[in-house]
């Protein structure tokens, strides 16, 4: 679980270093955004904690991941959003509480999180919310962060790492999100 910590600190470390570096290529541009915006992430899900039925030992399973997200922008920085994902995994995790295995199949994630875009194209997101399948439901705490290499015609291109802290094991998230904005412009006094 420190391991998982550590690695989600150096990924934000290394990208947020990374932007302070850049200058903003397209500061001169003022392009209006839409408060409104839908996308689908499609990625995979790291999950740590997985019992090998066979060998009897713990190991990491890449499970593929397909989400909805929308968010709501209330100014160029801030926005409120629902990110929600199925990862398609058939696993089991120890209960360590009761020392059983948990089974857990097709998950569905969905989480309410706030948005950050400190930098153009660079957001921070996190939020809380439940991870469910037909055998349990936990409570997750979501974490991440999203780069836009791509935002033209109210369209977005970005890539996307996450990380989900669940009650009995942990998953690293990371794909893309193709995104599209719509609804009213957001006013662009200070627009970025």
């Amino acid at each position: 679980m420190k391991v998982c910590h550590f690695l989600v600190a150096v990924v934000l470390f290394t990208v947020s270093s990374t932007l302070f570096a850049q200058k903003k290529a397209h500061e001169s541009e003022i392009h209006p955004l839409k408060r409104h915006k839908a996308g689908v992430f499609l990625g995979n899900a790291l999950i740590h904690g997985v019992h090998n039925t066979v060998t009897g030992k713990e190991q990491y399973v890449i499970a593929p991941t397909i989400g909805l997200d929308y968010e709501y922008w209330l100014n160029n920085r801030w926005a409120i959003g629902t990110y929600n994902e199925i990862a398609h995994i058939d696993i089991e995790v120890i209960n360590e509480a009761h020392e059983e295995y948990i089974k857990r199949e097709n998950t569905m994630l969905f989480s309410a999180v706030a948005v950050f875009e400190p930098f153009h194209n660079f957001g921070v997101f996190a939020g809380t919310g439940i991870e469910t399948d037909p055998h349990h439901t936990f409570w997750i705490r979501y974490l991440g962060i999203e780069y836009a290499i791509v935002r033209h015609n109210d369209w977005d291109v970005s890539v996307s790492v996450g990380y989900v802290n669940k009650d009995l094991y942990d998953a690293f998230t990371f794909g893309v999100v193709i995104g599209r904005r719509f609804g009213r412009n957001i006013p662009s006094k200070e627009h970025h």
